[in-house]
């Protein structure tokens, strides 16, 4: 274990004998959510609004666990956890380290021999001294899914199973004025038009790359590409439609690196500002009586054959 997670320089293992247990790098590698964003809700327009003149990263806050092979140490590490605000995590192993700061612990299971706790540490530095290097990737395959024009393969994105149905599935419908009177049977709704909500949509994907140069090089030009100032357009291949939106949050649930193979599996929470389901529209017959099946007419029955 020694060699594997450095705090402030110093080896954690060799030092206090904690390690990151493997289940703990998920997490740290979540991106932080977005801040709050100003909106305007107009009643007679679909979806929102939205001011994204500045969107900005909010602090992310994750759950890592750690082990140790020497019970009585957990006071040790606590205690040089929390000598000062922020530390140094280092994991050579991905080539990344980490600024993160002490908030709470979580859990901890106690051996006669072993220890094993969870610790919330916080991340006040998203992008921290990072300069934007355009996504570049070894493994070549389409997407399906462009973000403002491009492809998110190109950042070795995979869009997983369960994604598209996120995509086509309807907004709730904005409330209009109600009056439900307590001497009156049912209600009297507003019902001269309808509009949709903002929805959010869970993208269910995957990170892969060959070497840790390549999979922070995209892993960094992602998130920065997504919080870039205004709405992004999100186009979908299968629908054949761009959808603008803008970026939320994130959540990891699988890290795997072994044999230049790296994979990361996360979900990116998209907001759909403005969303209407698209399709052919019915007429049950025309003037003339043609029964139309669809918009553009191509489908006409003559109904005067069954007079």
């Amino acid at each position: 274990m020694i060699g594997k997670f450095n705090i402030d320089g110093i080896d954690a293992y060799e030092r206090f004998g904690v390690f990151i247990s493997d289940a703990g790098l998920v997490s740290l590698l979540q991106y932080p959510p977005l801040k709050k964003v100003d909106s305007n809700d107009w009643p007679e327009e679909d979806g929102e609004e939205f001011d994204l003149s500045e969107p900005t990263l909010d602090t992310k806050t994750v759950q890592v666990k750690f082990a140790s092979h020497k019970a009585n140490r957990f006071g040790a590490f606590l205690a040089a956890m929390s000598d000062t605000g922020y530390h140094d995590f280092e994991v050579p192993a991905i080539a990344r380290t980490f600024r993160l700061r002490l908030s709470s612990q979580q859990a901890m299971t106690h051996y006669p021999r072993a220890e094993a706790f969870t610790l919330q540490l916080s991340d006040d530095f998203p992008l921290r001294g990072y300069s934007y290097v355009a996504p570049e990737t070894s493994i070549t395959r389409t997407s399906g899914y462009e973000l403002d024009g491009r492809d998110l393969g190109q950042y070795g994105v995979t869009i997983l199973e369960g994604s598209l149905a996120e995509v086509l599935k309807s907004p709730a419908v904005k409330q209009n004025l109600l009056q439900n009177l307590q001497r009156e049977n049912g209600a009297i709704y507003d019902g001269e038009y309808v509009a949709f909500q903002t929805k959010e949509v869970k993208l269910k994907c995957s990170l892969r790359a060959h070497t840790f140069d390549e999979f922070w090089r995209n892993y960094n030009a992602l998130l920065y590409d997504l919080t870039r100032p205004d709405e992004r357009l999100l186009f979908v291949e299968y629908t054949g439609y761009e959808y603008p939106c803008y970026y939320k949050s994130c959540s990891s649930s699988q890290f795997l690196f072994t044999h230049g193979k790296i994979w990361w599996v996360f979900d990116l929470t998209l907001v759909f500002t403005s969303f209407r389901v698209e399709g052919e529209e019915y007429l049950l017959a025309s003037e003339d009586d043609m029964l139309i099946i669809t918009e553009d007419g191509e489908s006409a029955i003559d109904l005067s054959e069954y007079d």
